[in-house]
């Protein structure tokens, strides 16, 4: 069943635990069609939580539908903004 469902493509990365302030943040590198995509995630207790961001974090991208697994696997190719 799964085989029927699963896209053909593999999206290739590297994951980086980058510690910083006190949090563990995964640091995504991507390769293959999207070389080039790094993106950032830290694991919060709650919504209100209040941390400090690393001077290398850019835009926030948790609600934009480009940067989701299946948009990524799709990717011919990234184009940085």
């Amino acid at each position: 069943m799964l085989d029927r469902l699963c896209a053909d493509t593999v999206i290739r990365k590297t994951r980086y635990r980058v510690p910083h302030d006190g949090k563990i943040w995964e640091v995504d590198v991507f390769a293959g069609p999207a070389t080039g995509l790094i993106l950032a995630e830290v694991e919060m207790r709650s919504i209100d939580e209040r941390f400090d961001l690393p001077d290398w974090v850019g835009d926030e991208v948790t609600n934009d539908p480009r940067f989701r697994n299946s948009a990524i696997a799709l990717m011919e190719g990234f184009e940085a903004a």
